[in-house]
């Protein structure tokens, strides 16, 4: 599957996932079943209405990492009910955009 991004998640009336849907670079799509799914989408530092509703002190942070993260698994996942809650956001790939003359890089 590398290379190719999952676009939909298919769900039981119980909100059990059962397949998710892939495309891949060439437009092909291909819809694969599952007994149980990890969603999981390396964050959503790309995304800066997540950013601004969930760490709000942050919202205009200059962001380094891929634009690829959206969140996606988060949105998945309140979508079929479920709730997280943020337990460490800030892991060094965002940087507040007013520093003092003072700041030290990489603080």
């Amino acid at each position: 599957m590398t290379n190719a991004r999952a676009d939909t998640l298919y769900a039981d009336g119980a909100g059990r996932v059962t397949g998710v849907e892939i495309a891949r670079p060439d437009g092909s799509r291909e819809t694969i079943g599952c007994a149980a799914l990890v969603l999981a989408c390396n964050g959503y530092g790309g995304n800066r209405a997540l950013v601004a509703r969930h760490i709000p002190e942050m919202a205009d942070a200059l962001y380094f990492g891929h634009p690829g993260n959206q969140g996606d698994a988060l949105a998945w996942g309140e979508a079929l009910g479920a709730a997280w809650r943020i337990s460490a956001p800030i892991r060094g790939t965002a940087r507040s955009r007013t520093r003092t003359a003072s700041s030290s890089p990489g603080r």
